[in-house]
């Protein structure tokens, strides 16, 4: 399983003409860990669940979901039983989440992927 924090990198570039451009990197802390099940696809959006009010638990909340042909994100379920307050802010995280769409050449399967979202106590 990968641990990531995605950073969003912006920044321009050069070469044969001028441009914009971002880009993705990796940074180790609280986060998520992704097994992508096969094919890395970039994430576009992403939003890291918080604590709801009155919860104190420190727990992995674990979800399988599936990235749709278009990057969206379907068919969300808790894998690993946490606190249900937790389980249901991780849900509603994730399907804001957006990931690189497949392209008109690539077979338009979605793609099973398991999230793991640590919730710490500071």
């Amino acid at each position: 399983m990968l641990f990531v924090q995605p950073l969003v990198i912006r920044g321009t570039g050069s070469g044969i003409g001028n441009g914009n451009g971002s880009g993705f990197g990796d940074g180790l802390g609280d986060g998520f860990g992704i097994d992508w099940g096969g094919r890395i696809r970039k994430i576009y959006n992403y939003i890291i669940p918080k604590y709801p009010e009155g919860v104190y638990k420190e727990i992995d909340v674990k979800l399988r979901f599936a990235i749709l042909p278009d990057g969206s994100v379907g068919n969300i379920t808790v894998m690993k039983k946490a606190d249900s307050r937790l389980e249901q802010v991780s849900i509603d995280a994730l399907k804001l989440w957006r990931f690189e769409p497949l392209s008109g050449t690539q077979a338009k399967n979605s793609q099973t992927v398991v999230i793991t979202f640590p919730f710490r106590l500071e």
